[in-house]
């Protein structure tokens, strides 16, 4: 089950960078899930970055720092997902500020 939930959650990473058609004036928000020892996490905001290079700039800072931590990345062309082990992953990812991933709007 959570190697499909990680392959799910790689997929929809994927689909959200249809969302990023925000022009440059907008914030990008570093938004991140996954599981931890066996606990669901829900999305959340990570912190806002005045682009979107900064806000890729500090998601592959967080990937990095992970990847020291032992876990191993996949990197898709707007989103990581870092992989510990089938009990502990983590998907990050860059979108504008309008796409709020905790409402139903913005899945």
């Amino acid at each position: 089950m959570m190697r499909r939930l990680r392959g799910s959650m790689i997929a929809g990473l994927s689909l959200l960078s249809v969302a990023e058609t925000a022009s440059a004036e907008r914030a990008w928000i570093l938004w991140s899930q996954g599981v931890r020892d066996k606990t669901p996490m829900t999305w959340f905001a990570v912190r806002a970055y005045p682009s979107s290079n900064e806000c890729r700039d500090a998601l592959n800072d967080a990937a990095a720092g992970l990847q020291k931590s032992g876990y191993d990345l996949v990197d898709t062309v707007d989103s990581i997902t870092a992989i510990k082990d089938d009990n502990n992953f983590t998907g990050l990812t860059c979108l504008p500020d309008a796409v709020d991933l905790r409402s139903d709007r913005g899945r």
